[in-house]
């Protein structure tokens, strides 16, 4: 098994423990939930229960739940993202030992013949550079509205969820290179090279840029938004009045504008099946966050003030 086919099992892997996850309620409410959602919503005298008597099963789930982090510390997975990339741009660069470990792992690529010229498989170096540079900057972005912008409170989140936070941010930087290897091992990083790489885009990644920037500049927004309100308030912007999450929906678009513009190489091929299968952890990550956001703000707030509004991805969830 090469490095490309472990990276995207180990996305779909860990989408498939996410779901696993919520579809268990004793699992769901302990291991997912995290800042408001974790937050216990007021009930009337009347409304309340008596808790029931824990089982030893329950006893040791609570134990592990309560192994909890700062919900400040979301900041460390863009530290992760942007120290992690600009190391594999290091090594990339320079065919650095580490690039040169991690790329004897990764299978050959197919090859086949356009008319006399034989071609192979796999990103361009264009490809590497341009994404691997929106990804720095989707990370810079990140860890600066974490820094600058974000207001964390004093919440917490299950240790569990930071270390796959972690874990997914240091594998994505290298998902996004590596079914390039071929291009790069080929291609001498100087700085006149790399402006050779410069040129007109194709309709593919015009079309993967404008998403990246329209769904970064709409995920901004709003993260701003969220800022500015008062703790746990009903949000009533307008992107907001269709989407319970807006912003987890300009986050799945970031990612499925990578996984186009990172497409390699290949008679029809449209995305990056490895960047597909990050983009379905995320998906599912931020999909599973969203109903219970749709949750606490039915519980809080009245279910008649989500009636109009869809989860994360408008029309359909």
């Amino acid at each position: 098994m090469d490095l490309i086919t472990i990276i995207r099992y180990t996305f779909l892997t860990a989408a498939g423990a996410v779901l696993l996850v919520q579809f268990i309620p004793s699992l769901k409410a302990r291991f997912l939930a995290y800042g408001k959602t974790a937050e216990p919503i007021a009930v009337g005298y009347k409304d309340k229960k008596a808790p029931p008597d824990k089982t030893p099963t329950l006893f040791f789930l609570d134990k592990i739940a309560g192994l909890k982090v700062p919900r400040a510390w979301f900041t460390h997975f863009y530290v992760v993202c942007v120290v992690c990339n600009l190391f594999w741009g290091w090594q990339i660069a320079t065919h650095g030992r580490a690039y040169r470990r991690f790329g004897s792992w990764v299978a050959a690529e197919q090859e086949w013949k356009e008319g006399d010229k034989p071609v192979v498989g796999g990103q361009t170096a264009h490809q590497v550079v341009v994404c691997w540079t929106l990804l720095m900057i989707q990370g810079s972005r990140r860890l600066y509205e974490c820094v600058y912008i974000s207001k964390p409170g004093t919440s917490k989140m299950w240790i569990g969820h930071y270390l796959l936070g972690i874990g997914y941010y240091m594998v994505m930087s290298v998902a996004v290179w590596v079914e390039g290897t071929v291009a790069i091992d080929k291609f001498n990083f100087t700085i006149s090279s790399i402006h050779s790489l410069v040129g007109p885009p194709s309709a593919k990644s015009f079309f993967g840029f404008l998403l990246f920037i329209l769904a970064s500049g709409t995920q901004h927004d709003c993260h701003v938004y969220l800022a500015s309100l008062k703790k746990y308030t009903l949000p009533a912007h307008s992107v907001f009045e269709t989407l319970v999450c807006p912003h987890y929906f300009a986050e799945c678009i970031i990612y499925l504008a990578l996984a186009i513009m990172s497409a390699p190489r290949g008679r029809g091929v449209v995305l990056n099946t490895t960047m597909v299968t990050g983009l379905l952890f995320v998906g599912s990550c931020l999909g599973c966050s969203s109903l219970m956001s749709r949750e606490w703000y039915e519980g809080k707030f009245g279910r008649h003030t989500m009636e109009h509004r869809w989860n994360m991805i408008p029309y359909i969830f």
